[in-house]
């Protein structure tokens, strides 16, 4: 039985994951290139919920943060909007709740220690939407697709693609391009819900709902 989607949409945190696959051709690629060189194709695409508990300026609706293809790079949408508007497109969408979600209380916090955490976390995720808000979409599977010699220059390309500038505080290098799951699992780091010696390039959207 099909869950109806206000109930879902109450249930929904900060942080949440969110797999999509579309009937799209970037969709389709993205799970025939990940099915090469992962193994795995469960899901073309990932995105991240975000709510005004973590970004204040913000209405108090379900939001989705995401590295977008078709917007070419990161896009905040009204998650509801975002369904019903790519509902024909739709071929599966799953909601992955995240486990030691730093937002939950836990049960050795203080209010003092509690609202520290809270603070941090607030902090941390507005600098990072804020450095890369205007952060570009990386088109890399076109290229895994391309002869190496192909591959080799692109990544030369990528290279000088990456800001100079690192968060120092939090040892995270802020790029121009992003594609979605690297974008993800960097937000995640932030969080220390993955470490941050991961390569965020390893993750995809196939395998990042595994960890």
């Amino acid at each position: 039985m099909t869950t109806p989607l206000h109930k879902v949409l109450k249930n929904m945190e900060s942080f949440d994951l969110i797999c999509i696959t579309r009937s799209t051709w970037i969709s389709m690629l993205s799970c025939q290139v990940q099915k090469i060189y992962i193994k795995y194709d469960d899901w073309a695409h990932v995105a991240i919920i975000v709510k005004n508990d973590i970004l204040p300026d913000i209405e108090n609706k379900i939001y989705m943060l995401h590295a977008s293809f078709n917007n070419g790079g990161i896009k905040i949408c009204d998650f509801e909007k975002f369904i019903y508007l790519e509902k024909s497109k739709i071929i599966k969408i799953g909601w992955c709740k995240l486990k030691n979600n730093p937002l939950h209380r836990d049960i050795n916090d203080t209010d003092e220690s509690y609202n520290k955490r809270i603070k941090i976390i607030k902090k941390k995720i507005n600098n990072f939407y804020n450095y890369t808000i205007n952060a570009k979409f990386n088109n890399f599977m076109i290229y895994l697709l391309l002869p190496s010699s192909f591959i080799n220059i692109f990544h030369k390309k990528e290279k000088t693609d990456k800001e100079e500038k690192t968060d120092k505080e939090e040892k995270i290098s802020i790029k121009k391009k992003y594609f979605c799951s690297n974008y993800i699992t960097t937000i995640y780091q932030l969080i220390d819900i993955i470490d941050k010696d991961e390569n965020p390039d390893t993750f995809f959207s196939g395998n990042i709902n595994k960890i």
